[in-house]
Formats: C-alpha cells, sequence, structure tokens
C-alpha cells in the first residue's frame, strides 16, 4: 500500500521561490438566505494572504479565487528579496 505515491516536484523555478508572495482581492461577497424566499448580499470587502517563499501554494491559492465568482479583483503579488513589488496575475 502506498506505492507510487510522492510528492511531485514544484515546478517553480528557484527565482519564483526566492520571493515572498501575496494573493489580494477586493471584495469577497457572499449570498445570505434569510428565508425561502428571500436572501441578502453580504460585503466581506478586501483582504489577502501571504506566502513566504512558496510560489506554488501563493499560486493555487490564486487559481482558487480566481475561479471562484464570489471574490473580486483578485490579483497575485510578487515580492522580491529587496522590497519592491510586482503584480503578476
Amino acid at each position: 500500500m502506498g506505492r507510487g505515491l510522492g510528492y511531485l516536484e514544484s515546478p517553480a523555478t528557484e527565482e519564483e521561490n526566492s520571493c515572498d508572495y501575496r494573493v489580494e482581492w477586493d471584495d469577497h461577497i457572499e449570498v445570505v438566505y434569510t428565508s425561502m424566499f428571500d436572501s441578502e448580499i453580504v460585503h466581506h470587502g478586501s483582504g489577502s494572504d501571504s506566502y513566504s517563499k512558496d510560489y506554488d501554494n501563493a499560486w493555487d491559492r490564486y487559481s482558487d479565487l480566481i475561479d471562484d465568482p464570489t471574490y473580486r479583483n483578485v490579483r497575485i503579488i510578487r515580492i522580491y528579496p529587496d522590497g519592491s513589488e510586482e503584480t503578476i496575475g
């Protein structure tokens, strides 16, 4: 049991893994059903998740949120070791 199972090697380059990443969104909305026939939209506002030298997990989170219609204006930001930032998605 467990034969053949293992971890896939990361496709991230050494340069990509030397940077930090932040996934940001401008709004997260949720539909709250108050009754069988009535609902309201709740805005949770902006937010972010940070990933230290972990390109793969940051990109996975970005991909999940970009496909989720309840998140608005999702972007991923690369933070270089010198502190400069670049929006990459």
